[in-house]
């Protein structure tokens, strides 16, 4: 299938993901066929709240047919603070079966959130 143009698309739909990650790599967005997709914002942030509370760390990552490519490997989070991994001045594309996903090293204390436009 063919990548659309993203200089003059039929349609852009604005959406936004959230969900807890835990030890397993999490899909949290995957581009459909004949779609490109723009990450706008991707923020992961470490809520462990516990009196002992300490860093946590997390990998994002694209993931194009098997082979994935960090965007932040092991990135470290201390307790109750926010790693900004995608902004608008450095959005992420991906690809026609390109997903992008993220993996915590400590089960339940990652949440990650953001914002992205499917281009067709």
């Amino acid at each position: 299938m063919a990548a659309p143009n993203i200089k003059s698309p039929t349609s852009i739909t604005l959406k936004s993901l959230g969900t807890t990650v835990g030890t397993s790599a999490v899909t949290l967005v995957t581009c459909a066929s004949d779609k490109a997709v723009k990450v706008s914002t991707l923020y992961a942030t470490n809520v462990d709240d516990s009196y002992s509370a300490a860093a946590k760390t997390v990998t994002c990552r694209i993931n194009a047919s098997g082979v994935t490519h960090a965007i932040a490997m092991r990135a470290s989070i201390n307790a109750d603070a926010t790693l900004v991994v995608v902004d608008r001045d450095a959005p992420v594309y991906l690809e026609e079966g390109q997903s992008l996903e993220a993996i915590a090293y400590t089960t339940g204390t990652i949440h990650v959130v953001g914002s992205y436009e499917e281009i067709a």
